[in-house]
C-alpha cells in the first residue's frame, strides 16, 4: 500500500479516536504499528515514543497501554505467520474475539520463548476459543519462568532471553516447569480427594520457621484441598528431574519436608526412574508421572499426618497464596 494512502487511512483513524470513536485494541495497535513502520510520526513528533506519549494524552490512555497494545498486535501477526506454517490457523489481528486481550497475548509471548510448542499451542488455542483464561497463562508462565533466571531483555532492539537447550541448568529447570504445567492442567484429580469444594495450587513455597529451626525446606509445590465438610488437606509436591532417588541425601530431604505436609508425592517426567525407584522409595510418598499436559498417579501417597501442616499454611498465608 502507497505512503500516501495509509498516511491518509491513519489520520482519518486517529481523528476519529480523538472524536471519541470506540476502537478495539488490535485496530489501535495495528495503527501504531503503521505509524512506526512508515514514519507517520515525523510529521508531529520528535520520536515514536513522543508520538505514542502525545496520543495516549489524546485519547486519555495510559502510555504503557498503548505500548502493551502495539507489542502485542505485532506479536500476535508473528504468531499467526509462524503457525500457519505448521498447518495452525489463526484469525486476522482485526479479527481477533474481545476475550483476547494485550496482556495475555504478552504473558503468551514471554511463554512462548521458554516452554516448548506442545505446551504453547494448546494455550493458543484455547486462548482464541475462549476456554484458556489470562490467570490460566499467567499460573503456567508463572511454572515457567523460572527457566531463564529471571533474565529479560535490556533496552530497546535487545533480542529478549529464549531457552537455550545447550544450558544443562535451563534444560533441568524445564523439566521441573514441565511436572508443574502438568499439574495445572490436571487439575485435583490425583489428589483423590471425594467431595471436593476447593483445589488451589502454588509453587515454591516456604514453611514458615521456629527458633529452633536450623533448616526450613522449600516445597517446589504445595496443594490446599479442601473438601465439603471444611477440612482443608496441604499436599506437598517435590519435583525432580532425573535426580537419583535413592541416595541419602533425597531420603533427607524427604525426613526433612514430610513433618509439614499431610501427603508428600514425588513428580517426575521420567517413568522410568519412578519405576526403577519404586521399591526403595519409603511406602507412604506418592509417585506422579507428569507431563506438560497430564498426570498420571502410579502410587497414591498415604496421609503422614505431618505435626507441622500450621507451619506451611502460614508460609502460604505470608505470600499472599491463601485468604
Amino acid at each position: 500500500m502507497p505512503v500516501i494512502d495509509v498516511r491518509t487511512r491513519a489520520s482519518a483513524e486517529i481523528a476519529a479516536l480523538e472524536n471519541g470513536a470506540s476502537c478495539p485494541w488490535p485496530k489501535l495497535g495495528r495503527l501504531c504499528g503503521e505509524v512506526e513502520r512508515f514514519g507517520l510520526w515525523r510529521a508531529e513528533a520528535k520520536s515514536f515514543s513522543e508520538w505514542v506519549r502525545q496520543l495516549a494524552a489524546r485519547l486519555d490512555l495510559k502510555e504503557g497501554s498503548l505500548w502493551r497494545m502495539l507489542s502485542s498486535a505485532r506479536f500476535y501477526v508473528e504468531l499467526q505467520s509462524s503457525l500457519a506454517k505448521r498447518g495452525i490457523h489463526l484469525p486476522l489481528l482485526d479479527k481477533l474475539p474481545e476475550s483476547v486481550s494485550p496482556e495475555s497475548l504478552e504473558l503468551l509471548s514471554k511463554l512462548m520463548r521458554v516452554a516448548a510448542s506442545t505446551v504453547t499451542d494448546p494455550l493458543v488455542k484455547g486462548l482464541i476459543e475462549g476456554s484458556v483464561s489470562r490467570a490460566q497463562l499467567r499460573a503456567t508462565w508463572l511454572a515457567y519462568r523460572p527457566v531463564l533466571a529471571g533474565r529479560t531483555a535490556r533496552g530497546r532492539g535487545v533480542a529478549p532471553p529464549r531457552f537455550n537447550q545447550r544450558d544443562l541448568q535451563q534444560r533441568n529447570s524445564r523439566l521441573e516447569a514441565d511436572v508443574m504445567a502438568g499439574l495445572l492442567v490436571a487439575g485435583p484429580d490425583w489428589t483423590g480427594t471425594a467431595n471436593l469444594s476447593r483445589y488451589e495450587l502454588f509453587a515454591q513455597v516456604r514453611p514458615q520457621s521456629r527458633s529452633s529451626d536450623r533448616r526450613i525446606p522449600e516445597l517446589d509445590a504445595v496443594a490446599a484441598v479442601q473438601d465439603k465438610s471444611g477440612g482443608v488437606v496441604l499436599h506437598g509436591i517435590d519435583i525432580r528431574g532425573g535426580h537419583i532417588l535413592r541416595s541419602p541425601q533425597f531420603l533427607e530431604y524427604v525426613a526433612l519436608v514430610e513433618p509439614f505436609c499431610d501427603f508428600l508425592w514425588i513428580a517426575m517426567r521420567d517413568g522410568d526412574v519412578l519405576e526403577s525407584s519404586n521399591s526403595a522409595l519409603p511406602e507412604h510418598l506418592g509417585l506422579l508421572l507428569a507431563t506438560p499436559t497430564s498426570v498420571r498417579v502410579l502410587r497414591a501417597a498415604q496421609c503422614v499426618h505431618g505435626a507441622r501442616t500450621g507451619d506451611l499454611a502460614k508460609g502460604l498465608l505470608l505470600r499472599g497464596a491463601m485468604v
